[in-house]
């Protein structure tokens, strides 16, 4: 679940800094995360 919530984390200070490039890279972050999560039982 930590790597969920660093991605979490990651899209939050993208999204209040206005740098939608970062905000992209981290929303497919959390979706590698979430898709891990789910694929180990979650």
């Amino acid at each position: 679940m930590t790597e969920l919530d660093s991605a979490l984390d990651e899209l939050a200070n993208a999204q209040r800094s206005g740098d939608f490039d970062a905000y992209g890279n981290a929303l497919a972050r959390v979706q590698r995360a979430v898709e891990s999560y789910q694929s180990s039982g979650g």
